[in-house]
């Protein structure tokens, strides 16, 4: 699909963790549920641009599913895992962040 922006593997950025974290979701309770209660924070503008538009969120990660795919087997399941715990508590405590700064009306 054109248009979409694209990313790389990387273990140092948070847009990734966002992927793979919005994409276990995914895997485990369906495009939609996951989009409703599991939406990635991403960082860059135009990730930020896409991450509350369900179609082109859905696009985008039919797009680099693949890339994940690849990403899982090359780094192995025990650092997949540990990747996956790490930026799972980094997404809950910028969530309740982004929460707290709306409730305040404090800019996130």
């Amino acid at each position: 699909m054109t248009g979409l922006p694209t990313i790389k593997p990387d273990t140092d950025t948070w847009d990734w963790g966002e992927i793979v974290v919005f994409e276990a979701a995914i895997h485990s309770e369906g495009f939609e549920y996951a989009f409703d209660n599991y939406k990635p924070l991403f960082r860059r503008p135009e990730l930020r641009a896409i991450e509350g538009d369900m179609g082109k969120l859905r696009d985008f990660m039919d797009t680099h599913r693949a890339l994940l795919e690849a990403w899982e087997d090359e780094v192995g399941w025990e650092a997949y895992d540990k990747f996956y715990d790490d930026h799972l508590e980094q997404h809950r405590e910028e969530s309740a962040r982004r929460r707290e700064a709306a409730a305040s009306g404090s800019p996130s």
